[in-house]
């Protein structure tokens, strides 16, 4: 019972491989690259500079990466091992919220300041 509740992670691979990236559906591009999807990566920044097409096309990638995110990270096959993996979908994700949070708080220090 004791060695159960020091298993570094809480989901078996199968499980959390299918679980929703929050890392892919808030960061997109960048997520793609620090899971070591350079290609898709690289693909969505220049998609990113198509006028109104490039922008409404990401919030479709950012949907999908959310959602079969892990799994493409997962089966690209560039990992050591799976706790590797599970590390760096963790801080992927960790790192989005981040960036979400702090976006939400510059926003609403900012209409604050201008008084809208």
């Amino acid at each position: 019972m004791e060695q159960e509740s020091k298993k570094p992670h809480s989901y078996p691979p199968e499980v959390f491989v299918k679980k929703a990236s929050w890392g892919g559906f808030l960061m997109g591009p960048l997520w793609a690259l620090g899971s070591r999807l350079y290609v898709l990566g690289l693909g969505l920044i220049v998609l990113a500079f198509v006028p109104v097409i490039g922008q409404i096309s990401l919030l479709g990638v950012a949907i999908w990466l959310g959602v079969k995110g892990r799994q493409m990270a997962w089966k690209s096959g560039k990992w050591k091992d799976f706790e590797a993996f599970r590390k760096r979908q963790k801080l992927l994700d960790n790192i989005g919220f981040i960036l979400l949070f702090v976006t939400v708080a510059i926003a609403l220090f900012g209409a604050n300041l201008f008084g809208r």
